[in-house]
């Protein structure tokens, strides 16, 4: 456990700062999209409030798997310092185009999915 501790220590917590930062902009991204959020932005998670925006769990998780992006099915994203930029992209990318295809008034996805 020691040596867990001491890496975390040495190579994820110095990584925070960078962490939070790309959370913010992706918050600030998904904002300009239209996403609302259902709690402050303030570390490395985002609540997308899908029950406000009567986004489907289903389609949501679904559009984000197209991308080959995993998010949980409450509409939380967590980042870490693995996070990659290529994963940050898809992940964008797919919000937009679900975004852009329940505005159009695309028939989504509204399976029951479990998790997170």
């Amino acid at each position: 456990m020691a040596a867990a501790a001491s890496a975390a220590l040495d190579n994820a917590l110095p990584q925070l700062p960078r962490v939070h930062a790309m959370t913010k902009e992706v918050s600030r991204k998904l904002a300009d999209m239209g996403y609302v959020f259902a709690l402050p932005v303030q570390t490395n998670m985002i609540i997308v409030d899908l029950e406000s925006m009567d986004i489907p769990p289903a389609a949501f998780v679904g559009y984000c798997k197209h991308y080959g992006v995993t998010v949980f099915p409450s509409g939380r994203l967590v980042f870490h310092h693995q996070t990659s930029q290529d994963g940050v992209s898809r992940l964008l990318k797919a919000l937009e185009q679900f975004i852009e295809d329940k505005k159009a008034g695309k028939e989504l996805a509204n399976d029951k999915v479990t998790g997170g």
